[in-house]
């Protein structure tokens, strides 16, 4: 009878240790297949490859815009069967808001609706019917200012030909209009406040300022002066405080100090530059040379005056004190537009319009030419007219060049390029081309930038026979 109980209970002792072994097994194999199955799974954390990031989401900033690329979640191999992603996006101090939805065979999206020096986030998720992924989130990166706003100014001018800048502490602007004989005064905001009386046909014009003191310094080509006139910010006068006759019509003009002022001036058969110190006298005697309509550029390293020539293909450098003239030919060089100096100050820039249109880009340290760089969006069409270069400091892309241009069908444009030299190799990127709607444009005169309050700003110049204003400003658009 125990006998009986015993090889029974052995009998059951058998059959539960085999389930139970049998239980264990089974959990093993369920854990194992799952474990495997859950960690090749790329949105897994404790995937080895992906860490639960499998889109690689990156991003990279350029000038008004900013680029996010990922790569497609892969499965054994295979790519995941998704319906599209999904990007939200915010600002450092705002909330995560739906971007946009993406085709699931894109692989990257560009954010041009961004303001520069504000930092954004990003994060991207993977939508397949009512199921998403988690998100992968980026940040913070910002974008480089760039303008793409025109703003017509509201200023009665007839023939708006040079704008120059204060700077002092309220940062006005000085426009000449070569019409009515007049510089119109605007405040920070592009609002008019006041007018000086002028020479005959002002070209070019510079502002310093002392002491809660603006001095302009006018060229006044109609009547071959140049005139001084002073203009107390808290009462908002303006007067003459000197004017002489030069004998030849002052066209360009560029101020090392108050004591020194370079002007470049031409006639029928002389061309020179002349010196203006502080008293209002001609220093020392004029500097002939030969190119025509001039531009000037100070190069403040060096003390030395850049002289760019629209009729030759020589530039000229103009000691500041000694006044000695180092003339160099620059193959290539035909019509110069205007000028300007790269952020880090070793390249000379220099906007050709002879035919094809082109930037020239010369070494300054060794004042030999590097290269040239061909604008085939300009020269098929346009003629460039004025450069505004834009300093990006620090920034691996390069400098932004805007070039102001007009068709033969009165159609002005401004035509925006990323500038820069690698290896002694000089590269442009063409950006865009932004046309200006206002017609029957006769004549583009120039295109300025400007810093004022950390807002950036240019200023575009024209004259047309419809509209009396033909002052715009180009601005980074608020969202």
């Amino acid at each position: 009878m125990y006998r009986f109980i015993l090889q029974n209970l052995r009998s059951q002792m058998t059959r539960w240790l085999i389930w139970i072994t049998t239980d264990i097994v089974v959990l093993i194999l369920i854990l194992i297949i799952y474990g495997c199955t859950s960690h090749e799974n790329p949105f897994d954390p404790k995937n080895e490859q992906t860490k639960g990031r499998p889109f690689n989401l990156s991003e990279s900033a350029g000038f008004g815009e900013i680029k996010l690329t990922w790569k497609h979640p892969m499965l054994d191999g295979k790519p995941m069967p998704i319906d599209f992603y999904r990007i939200y996006k915010k600002g450092t101090k705002g909330v995560w808001s739906l971007l946009a939805d993406i085709s699931k065979d894109s692989s990257c999206f560009t954010d041009s609706s961004v303001v520069s020096d504000i930092q954004y986030y990003y994060k991207l998720q993977a939508v397949r019917g009512n199921d998403a992924s988690d998100f992968s989130q980026i940040g913070p990166v910002s974008t480089y200012w760039f303008p793409d706003s025109l703003e017509e100014i509201e200023l009665t001018t007839t023939e708006p030909i040079a704008i120059a800048f204060s700077p002092s502490y309220r940062q006005d602007r000085y426009i000449a209009d070569s019409w009515n004989n007049t510089v119109y005064i605007l405040n920070s905001d592009d609002k008019y406040i006041d007018k000086c009386e002028v020479g005959k046909k002002p070209e070019a014009l510079i502002v310093w300022n002392e002491e809660n003191i603006d001095y302009i310094f006018v060229c006044n080509w109609g009547d071959r002066t140049v005139s001084l006139h002073r203009r107390e910010l808290n009462y908002g006068m303006c007067s003459e405080l000197s004017k002489i006759n030069i004998g030849s019509r002052p066209e360009a003009v560029v101020a090392i100090s108050i004591d020194t002022i370079f002007v470049a001036a031409t006639d029928d058969s002389l061309h020179k530059i002349i010196v203006v110190d502080q008293d209002f006298l001609v220093k020392d005697t004029a500097i002939a040379i030969t190119p025509d309509d001039h531009s000037l550029l100070y190069l403040p390293d060096s003390n030395k005056i850049i002289v760019i020539s629209d009729n030759a293909n020589e530039i000229f450098l103009i000691e500041s004190k000694s006044l000695t003239i180092e003339p160099m030919t620059v193959d290539g060089l035909n019509k110069a537009a205007d000028c300007a100096i790269s952020s880090d100050g070793k390249w000379l820039y220099i906007a050709n319009y002879g035919g094809p249109e082109h930037v020239l880009i010369i070494d300054i340290g060794s004042r030999t030419l590097v290269g040239s760089i061909i604008l085939p969006e300009i020269y098929e069409q346009y003629k460039a007219i004025s450069v505004a270069f834009v300093p990006v400091p620090e920034c691996p892309l390069g400098d932004l060049l805007f070039i102001l241009g007009i068709n033969n069908s009165g159609v002005a444009s401004i035509f925006s390029y990323i500038i820069r030299v690698q290896n002694n190799i000089p590269e442009a990127t063409f950006l865009k081309i932004k046309e200006i709607d206002n017609n029957d444009v006769i004549k583009a005169y120039q295109i300025r930038y400007t810093l004022s309050d950390d807002e950036r700003r240019l200023y575009i110049l024209l004259h047309n026979h419809i509209q009396s204003s033909g002052a715009f400003k180009l601005i980074e658009p608020i969202n």
